[in-house]
């Protein structure tokens, strides 16, 4: 008996897009913007500067960031539909960036601070424009 769609959790379907994702001509456009014209890794790879930190990394040691974040900061994953995160994922090469792991995990961590915020004050009463646009103000301070 076929399984609905309904009953996979989100997170396993999400995660086989970002895989898809990460395979893309977009994705790899963005790290191709960022790879070093001279500098090679020790076994002759490509080194990727991080556009946060200016560090030299390989490939292994870099993440593809979204400046605006696929899911937006007033919201979850449950609150999308499948085509919307599927059309936020896969945008335009100019709102990627290539960031070391360490930048790359630091900018999700804060945008996830942003997000609890947000949450909190909605919960307090606050409506959700409001929190949204103290959330856009915390985003341009990072």
């Amino acid at each position: 008996m076929p399984i609905s769609i309904q009953q996979i959790p989100h997170n396993l379907i999400s995660g086989a897009i970002r895989r898809v994702f990460s395979r893309s001509e977009t994705c790899k456009a963005a790290r191709s913007r960022a790879k070093h014209p001279e500098t090679k890794g020790p076994r002759g790879g490509n080194r990727y500067i991080c556009q946060e930190c200016g560090n030299l990394f390989g490939a292994r040691d870099t993440q593809i960031d979204h400046n605006v974040p696929v899911i937006p900061l007033g919201s979850s994953l449950k609150d999308m539909s499948w085509d919307r995160y599927i059309e936020r994922l896969f945008c335009d090469v100019s709102n990627l960036d290539c960031l070391c792991k360490g930048c790359h995990k630091q900018k999700t961590q804060a945008e996830n601070k942003i997000r609890r915020e947000m949450k909190k004050k909605v919960k307090e009463g606050m409506c959700l424009r409001e929190a949204e646009a103290i959330g856009n103000d915390m985003m341009r301070e990072l």
